[in-house]
């Protein structure tokens, strides 16, 4: 696994889920789950598998696993918003957002939480919620920042 530490303007080339916005960032290459209900999906929030293996996976939680970050859309098409599409299989390892500025996933219908607040995943789906329900949500590193479009927030990753 490598961090980058980039600095310097990152702009947005869509508003959706993996964009990476502003200044400094770290950014992390894992070797990922590509098949699965837990396969990796760009805009989702992350966690590395605690067992030998170490990939990345969907957001899942739990003491299975430990959380990572959020995974990057990636221009060339090795991760995208829909894993429908595919994964190019010549791709060994995806960068997701360990610490900066990105957009996430909502959970749908949820009204934007305050600015600031405390963001959650939701488990085996990856997406961010402001509820805090037992066994089916996450803490995250993560705090709201505002909402770039329904279904879509903007987040800061400490």
């Amino acid at each position: 696994m490598g961090f980058e530490t980039l600095n310097g303007r990152v702009r947005p080339t869509r508003e959706d889920g993996g964009e990476v916005y502003k200044d400094l960032i770290t950014i992390g290459t894992r070797d990922f789950q590509k098949t699965g209900a837990f396969a990796p999906q760009a805009g989702r929030f992350v966690s590395t598998e605690n067992d030998t293996t170490g990939k990345l996976v969907l957001g899942n939680g739990g003491e299975d696993s430990t959380f990572a970050g959020v995974a990057i859309r990636d221009t060339t098409g090795s991760l995208e918003v829909n894993p429908s599409e595919g994964y190019d299989e010549t791709v060994t390892n995806i960068q997701y957002l360990r610490t900066g500025l990105i957009t996430v996933f909502a959970v749908a219908g949820q009204a934007a939480p305050l600015q600031w607040a405390k963001v959650r995943m939701v488990v085996a789906d990856g997406k961010a919620t402001k509820l805090s329900t037992a066994n089916t949500t996450e803490a995250t590193n993560a705090t709201f920042v505002k909402e770039v479009k329904a279904g879509v927030w903007l987040v800061h990753l400490a």
